[in-house]
């Protein structure tokens, strides 16, 4: 039997081991979560002059200075950049968490928690395709590959989930 065929939600799993490994699978969609948390992190370091850019085209709060205005507008770019990288590594750090131990562990409830995260982002990417783009926006092929990779995520954490139900559950009884 292929490893990969547990990742089918179609067909029963029939033996714990078939169970164990379709519970890693989950740990394996938390790695490669990981992975794509990494690719951002450096993304949004790389492309933070165009982030600033299109923060510098927010209108600003009066102010009696422009030294005081300016000062104001680099402040709060300094800490939205900060923040924006600090929750990227955060999300990184929680998946990497999650990961092991789900991989150690082979839980139902850690795959089901990254499928209903990783559902909502295949929800706003697709309302992201129907709204009108802002300067940041990001293009279309990208989107298309990201929703490619959340569909595998999707079947990994299923997998994961059905493995960690079956291995909590036990064998189904026939009937």
């Amino acid at each position: 039997m292929s490893k990969l065929s547990v990742l089918s939600p179609f067909k029963p799993l029939l033996t714990e081991q078939e169970a164990s490994t379709a519970a890693r699978a989950g740990a394996v969609g938390a790695f490669l979560s990981v992975a794509s948390a990494v690719q951002g992190l450096v993304e949004l370091y790389l492309t933070r002059d165009k982030m600033f850019v299109a923060m510098a085209g927010v209108p600003k709060p009066p102010a009696k200075d422009s030294q005081i205005s300016a000062a104001m507008m680099d402040t709060i770019q300094t800490g939205v950049f900060g923040f924006a990288l600090g929750m990227v590594a955060l999300v990184g750090v929680a998946y990497l968490v999650f990961g092991v131990i789900q991989w150690r562990r082979r839980t139902m409830l850690i795959p089901l928690i990254m499928f209903l995260f990783s559902a909502y982002s295949v929800l706003m990417s697709v309302l992201g395709l129907f709204t009108p783009h802002a300067a940041m926006a990001t293009p279309v092929w990208r989107t298309v590959l990201e929703l490619a990779l959340e569909i595998v995520l999707l079947t990994l954490f299923w997998a994961g989930y059905r493995g960690g139900r079956y291995l909590r559950r036990g064998a189904p009884s026939a009937a």
